[in-house]
């Protein structure tokens, strides 16, 4: 198809429009417009790929370009430094944004980090639908150390991954319990909190070091029948129906519990050992709501209702300090968020569910179990752990973000 009038060529610029004869054209002009020509062809040989839909902000999963500066690969948007497949282009990176979606190139490189735009929806219908979505996927190990995603906390500034809605509880509660360690009587200072009597010896096994109350549990000791008749050993410290009304957890109730703990001792091999508990009182022999429980070389999060929702190695929190927080809605259609972080802030376990059953009609209260629960075994020996800073909180964290 030829590209230039047999006739005449209209010129066009903002001063004027005027026609031009083609026969009165100096041979420069004629050479600059055949040129332009062939640059017209050449691009209509090579037309935007399938794939490389553009996007008007930065992208949410594309797997070509990148939107701004940015490491990843291929791609015409943005300055990437590695190539791959052509991604759309991008006006505006989005904040978390990643660059366009093309799927060009053997891999299409990795997602691109977006600019500092806003971030905005993809417009790329043509993904590859098996792909995998980069944005969506787990890390490795969601349990440890990760964010934004369903069933976690949230990541930096209250962000969330895409498909996971955050979901902030609140409005932050009042403190109606605080034990904090000061090198006195651990068992004197239970007994001004009206937190008589322990769940286990009433002496001897609970020492406050000044900075920390160090529970322990031997090989033998601290012994009892439960309601089935099996042995246990317990050391703990709880709320009891003679404690006041205001540490119990009533039906619809929103309550929170933070504390730090170091686990030093524990040899979880020949059985299992609760560390601690949200416990259910007047049903008996029942499992309880929930229990951070060491078992076999892992830290799981054993629940009544829905079993094991939570596991990570044990060697993850060994001998180091742990800031735990647990906020629940006690009610049939309740709700249960936990977090455990180290004290440089890294997460090494979070939760949180909207809709999880924590109530019974049977139930008179609930409250928290700090220290050891387990069978009595041989060869369980040794246990032992820290608290301190241990709280009840009448409502929600205030602060606190989860992704549903």
């Amino acid at each position: 198809m030829s590209l230039l009038p047999s006739t005449s060529l209209t010129l066009s610029s903002r001063r004027s429009t005027r026609p031009l004869d083609r026969r009165r054209c100096s041979a420069t002009t004629l050479l600059a417009l055949a040129c332009g020509a062939a640059l017209l062809v050449a691009c209509s040989k090579d037309p935007v790929p399938p794939g490389a839909a553009s996007e008007s902000t930065g992208g949410k999963s594309g797997r070509g370009g990148s939107g701004g500066n940015s490491s990843a690969t291929g791609g015409s948007g943005g300055s990437p430094t590695a190539t791959g497949g052509s991604g759309g282009a991008v006006t505006t990176g989005g904040a978390s944004g990643t660059g366009g979606s093309g799927t060009g190139g053997s891999t299409g490189g990795a997602p691109g980090t977006g600019g500092a735009g806003d971030a905005g929806p993809t417009t790329d219908s043509s993904v590859d639908a098996t792909a995998p979505n980069t944005s969506e996927v787990a890390p490795a190990d969601t349990a440890a150390g990760a964010c934004g995603m369903t069933g976690q906390i949230c990541c930096a500034a209250n962000t969330c991954l895409v498909g996971a809605p955050q979901m902030t509880v609140g409005p932050e509660g009042t403190t109606v319990l605080e034990l904090k360690a000061s090198g006195g009587n651990p068992y004197q200072l239970f007994a001004m909190k009206n937190l008589l009597p322990i769940d286990g010896p009433s002496s001897g096994y609970i020492t406050d070091t000044g900075s920390s109350f160090l529970f322990v549990l031997h090989e033998n000791g601290a012994e009892e029948t439960v309601s089935s008749g099996a042995q246990r050993q317990r050391n703990e410290v709880t709320v009891n129906p003679p404690n006041p009304a205001i540490y119990k957890g009533m039906r619809n109730d929103v309550m929170s519990y933070t504390w730090r703990f170091k686990l030093d001792v524990m040899n979880s091999n020949p059985t299992w050992c609760d560390i601690f508990q949200i416990k259910q009182h007047g049903p008996l022999g029942v499992a309880p709501y929930m229990a951070f429980e060491a078992d076999k070389g892992q830290l799981k999060v054993d629940t009544e209702k829905m079993g094991i929702i939570r596991s990570i190695p044990l060697s993850t929190i060994m001998g180091t300090w742990i800031n735990a927080s647990v906020t629940i809605k006690y009610a049939d259609q309740g709700s249960l968020a936990f977090t455990l972080k180290k004290d440089d802030g890294t997460v090494v376990m979070s939760y949180a569910n909207d809709n999880f059953d924590m109530w019974d009609t049977t139930v008179d209260f609930v409250r928290p179990k700090w220290g050891f629960y387990r069978n009595k075994r041989a060869g369980a020996g040794e246990a032992a752990i820290h608290y301190n800073d241990m709280k009840i909180i009448r409502g929600g964290l205030g602060s606190s973000c989860t992704c549903r």
